[in-house]
């Protein structure tokens, strides 16, 4: 993030706060869904407006370990939906509460 970007985070979003606790991967990841969230639909990789492109991990920094538990937790919380494909993953954020 050294381009400047930041998150600002509301203080006492406990919802955030039990979700950093619970595994900082998945709010890591929720942040990298919600920065490439599509504003415009996609036709070249099939992707819908605020949908987005994941799978990098190496990215996020994380190894595909941490990658795969924290799909699990932002799906298990009713944060995300994750479909895979031969790309990579289309993740849209369901629950906009963080």
């Amino acid at each position: 993030m050294g381009d400047g970007t930041y998150v600002q985070a509301p203080r006492g979003n406990e919802e955030a706060e039990q979700l950093i606790r619970r595994n900082p991967n998945a709010f890591i990841l929720l942040y990298f869904i919600s920065q490439r969230a599509r504003r415009t639909k996609d036709e070249i990789n099939h992707l819908e407006i605020g949908e987005a492109m994941i799978g990098d991990f190496e990215t996020y920094g994380m190894s595909k370990r941490n990658y795969r538990t924290a799909k699990a937790i932002l799906e298990e919380c009713g944060l995300a939906t994750l479909k895979p494909t031969h790309k990579g993953t289309i993740a849209k954020i369901i629950n906009t509460s963080i």
